[in-house]
């Protein structure tokens, strides 16, 4: 699966049902406004969940565009006055060996330092999805007014026991270090399970931390700390860790389980329909427990994005199909708790969506204070062109989740198919953005007060 995990899956479908790009703001009585429309001369297709700084300005990746066309990361300052945002191109990939094709959330640290991973670039390796490894990369902001961002490879991957082609959604731990994952290498067995049509891959993706120099101007290492095998354990993680207080990490696998039913997009056979997996830390080893298997019925597969952690130890996540048989195959929203007393993992599906409700969510989900969740799907809704939704938790034990269908994007002035989830902002706003648009732009940024 590897890229088509999100994007070939998601492209090929957006391609059915649109034209291409969007324009600027929307009926205000939709609640919804969009802060900036990317042309297709420059950054276009954001494709990850933005982050923000101390100073509100907003921080996300384009999968296209920039000087080389490789993709770019892009900040987007809040007015002063009045309502126009103001964009800044902090930096454009070139392909090479600073990286290529930026994807998922971006990190942002107390400096002002902005740190993500490039899918491709970097090591050249014939083995690696697009023949190059992809990098960690940091952008550290200019010393004086005006300047250039500057980009360094923290890691540039090999495509070997350490892994190949990173995926985003990266997260700090109290140290400085940094953890993630990559979607190929790790240990190599041949192609792994589900391997996507025309790229080479060996090894089924990696779980690493990066360790931060100990001196000024040294080099960051890098440990692997588990090897996705394609079996029971899960194959071909789809995005990034959650970090608990505790230091265990949590994740996703797009394959692998065990659980039959879920067949390769390229080969046809059985490949898994993914996993939910936890490492932790016994007797000075890292152990994967495997917390939950899709079967690819109403319970989803394919899961691709990262979890949702909350106070209470509760995850939550997404798939974008389910069904995998019948022809609805609109995607879930799930929920994982954690035994009270030992033992399994109690697994609710707490929204199978039907196409008018939402098709797709290739999102990280985010929460309010209340446990509210918000997220966005690719497709469905009243126009085909994606949505944001809210779930509301029940107010009895054991009652339902209330969706509420925020908004349908319509694929004109507000945009459509939006591939990252939403931001919380002051005063119950969202920031979010959409892949695509109409006419004159290729997505857009928008906010939306709920």
């Amino acid at each position: 699966m590897q890229t088509s995990v999100r994007y070939r899956r998601a492209i090929a479908c957006l391609a059915a049902v649109l034209g291409a790009s969007s324009l600027l703001a929307l009926d205000p009585k939709a609640g919804l406004t969009t802060i900036h429309a990317f042309g297709s001369s420059e950054a276009y297709a954001p494709d990850g969940t933005l982050v923000s700084d101390a100073n509100g300005a907003l921080y996300g990746p384009t999968y296209y565009g920039g000087a080389s066309g490789a993709g770019t990361i892009f900040q987007l300052i809040p007015p002063a006055t009045g309502t126009t945002w103001t964009e800044n191109l902090l930096y454009s990939f070139t392909g090479g060996a600073d990286g290529s094709t930026p994807w998922q959330a971006l990190v942002v640290d107390a400096s002002g330092n902005v740190y993500g991973a490039a899918l491709y670039g970097g090591n050249a390796n014939p083995t690696c999805v697009n023949a190059a490894c992809g990098v960690i990369f940091e952008l550290s902001p200019p010393t004086a007014s005006g300047g250039a961002w500057t980009e360094t490879v923290l890691y540039s991957f090999t495509g070997g026991a350490d892994g190949g082609n990173p995926n985003g959604h990266l997260v700090f731990d109290t140290k400085g270090n940094l953890y993630g994952t990559a979607l190929a290498g790790g240990i190599v067995n041949g192609a792994c399970p589900g391997a996507p049509e025309g790229d080479i891959q060996s090894g089924c993706g990696v779980v690493f931390r990066l360790e931060p120099p100990k001196t000024t101007g040294g080099a960051w290492t890098e440990q692997v700390l588990y090897s996705f095998t394609g079996a029971a354990d899960g194959a071909s993680p789809g995005s990034g860790v959650t970090l608990d207080l505790h230091g265990n990490l949590f994740g996703t696998t797009a394959l692998g389980g065990d659980t039959a039913g879920c067949p390769s997009a390229v080969s046809g056979a059985d490949a898994g329909c993914g996993v939910v997996y936890e490492l932790s830390r016994s007797a000075g080893s890292v152990v994967e427990s495997v917390l939950y298997a899709f079967t690819g019925g109403k319970d989803g597969a394919y899961p691709s994005e990262a979890l949702l952690l909350n106070r209470k130890g509760v995850l939550y996540g997404t798939t974008p199909v389910d069904n995998i048989t019948t022809s609805t195959q609109n995607g879930t929203v799930f929920e994982l708790a954690p035994p009270s007393g030992g033992g399994a993992w109690a697994f609710t599906s707490i929204l199978n969506f039907s196409k008018k409700e939402g098709s797709q969510p290739h999102c990280d989900l985010t929460e309010n204070a209340a446990g509210t969740l918000y997220g966005t799907t690719f497709l469905g809704g009243k126009y085909n062109r994606g949505t944001l939704f809210t779930l509301k938790p029940p107010t009895t034990k054991g009652g339902a989740w209330k969706q509420t269908l925020a908004h349908s994007f319509t694929g004109s002035k507000d945009g459509s198919s939006p591939l990252g989830g939403v931001l919380p902002g002051k005063g119950g706003v969202l920031y979010g953005t959409t892949f695509t648009g109409k006419s004159s732009t290729a997505g857009t940024a928008f906010q939306m007060t709920l």
